[in-house]
């Protein structure tokens, strides 16, 4: 049987991006998606077209009956998960003193942190059976770096950080290894909604490369940490058999 991949968010930009690198490199992906389902069967079809294997689950991922459903079905399906990418995130605007900052701060813990606990709870189990199991937390540059009117993000991602280096204490004896990403600002649908053309020039004039990270970007590296290649055990092991 094939590697099996999930991920969370995957119908949409980051997301979609490592959906379908996942699968180009031979992963049977599921594509974890809350909301819109044409964004759902658009991201399969493109991902059967190139020849990939896909499977779309339908979750909100904050919820855990919907992710206990989400590790069923995997389990039902295929019996075992290599790798959980727990993508699903949201960005709204609060300062800390608005009105609605702590609507925003609770709807943005759910989905950014919670639903990435969340997640791994309920899916480590699958992942044991895995010969190298995997978790990829995608983050952001926020996780250490304050920005304005963003309390609730910058929080979610300073507590994504010390989630992944918890899990991967907890989950290291059963050779799970557990990476986060902490991508800059990225044009997405998500990104889009919120900055102007005139914050991605000068986002991108700002980085001494002269241009913006990509979901492809991001997507290539989550496709490594995914891999064997990654994985510093399997390097000891081939190390030790030269002695």
């Amino acid at each position: 049987m094939k590697n099996v991949a999930v991920i969370t968010g995957g119908s949409s930009g980051i997301g979609k991006a490592i959906s379908i690198e996942m699968a180009k490199t031979g992963f049977e992906v599921v594509v974890v998606y809350a909301h819109d389902d044409s964004k759902a069967d658009d991201t399969c079809l493109e991902i059967s077209t190139l020849g990939g294997s896909v499977r779309k689950f339908k979750a909100d991922v904050a919820n855990e009956k919907d992710v206990k459903m989400l590790a069923n079905f995997i389990e039902q399906t295929y019996g075992k998960l290599d790798v959980l990418v727990n993508n699903a995130g949201i960005y709204q605007p609060a300062r800390i003193e608005d009105a609605s900052a702590i609507d925003v701060w609770d709807t943005t813990l759910d989905i950014n942190l919670r639903a990435k606990f969340l997640c791994s709870k309920n899916l480590v189990s699958l992942l044991k059976k895995s010969s190298y199991g995997s978790i990829i937390n995608i983050s952001s540059r926020a996780a250490s770096r304050p920005m304005d009117e963003s309390i609730a993000y910058c929080c979610a991602a300073a507590g994504i950080t010390m989630l992944t280096k918890v899990s991967a204490l907890e989950f290291a004896p059963y050779h799970i290894r557990v990476n986060a990403i902490n991508p800059g600002l990225t044009r997405t649908p998500m990104t889009e909604r919120v900055d102007t053309e005139e914050d991605f020039i000068r986002y991108a004039n700002a980085n001494p490369s002269g241009r913006m990270g990509t979901p492809l970007d991001v997507a290539n590296l989550a496709v490594f940490l995914a891999s064997e290649d990654a994985s510093l055990r399997e390097r000891l092991v081939n190390f030790e058999s030269l002695d």
